[in-house]
Parts: structure tokens; sequence; C-alpha cells
């Protein structure tokens, strides 16, 4: 969530082995799903599959596109913030305290 990768698409994921088992937790905001059905996806998907050489003949375009998604990532992001009334720093303090309930609720669940 708080270092997005080169988009801008911000999630948090907790990956977790159960009975030999990966069991996954993904989460995000709604604003940022919004973003993504919009448009985000679609600039991701164009450069997905691309290799080195394609990436640096269209490397203007690459650029202004990855500056596209990762400015509207940027600035919803400041919109939830502020909907919080949290800073990036209380947030990220959030963020542990939810991860340790996570891991700790696992930790003591029953073995099946």
């Amino acid at each position: 969530m708080f270092k997005p990768k080169s988009f801008g698409w911000r999630c948090s994921v907790f990956d977790f082995s159960l009975g030999g088992q990966i069991v996954e937790y993904y989460h995000s905001f709604s604003e940022f799903f919004l973003i993504n059905d919009k448009y985000a996806h679609r600039i991701y998907e164009k450069w997905r599959n691309c290799d080195e050489n394609e990436t640096a003949a269209k490397s203007k375009e690459l650029r202004k596109d990855l500056e596209e998604s990762t400015n509207a990532f940027d600035e919803e992001w400041e919109k939830v913030l502020s909907r919080l009334d949290l800073t990036e720093n209380q947030a990220k303090n959030n963020w542990s305290i939810m991860a340790m309930s996570i891991l700790q609720t696992i930790k003591r669940a029953p073995s099946r």
C-alpha cells in the first residue's frame, strides 16, 4: 500500500500458508478499483507484455503513461487519507497493527 509499483497501483496483500494451502488476503480501497476499471488497467495491459526493445523505442510514451497512472492513484491516495483523517505515517501504523492482528488470529486458528 505504501510503496506502489511503477504504475501506481496500491494494495495490501497478505499471503499465508494454512495446512499446506496458500491463502491470499488482498485489500485495496474501492476508489482505486474505480480508477483501475476506468483506465489504469488498460495502461498496464498496454505495456505488460512489451519487451525491453519495445519499451526503449517508445520510452516517452511509456513515461507519459506511467506518470498518468501513478498520478491518478497518488491523487486518490491523498483523498483516501484525508477522508480517513490520517497522515501517511498514521496509516502505516494502522496497517502494521492490522497485519499483526491478522497474523495472531491465524496463529491461534486450530489446525484441521
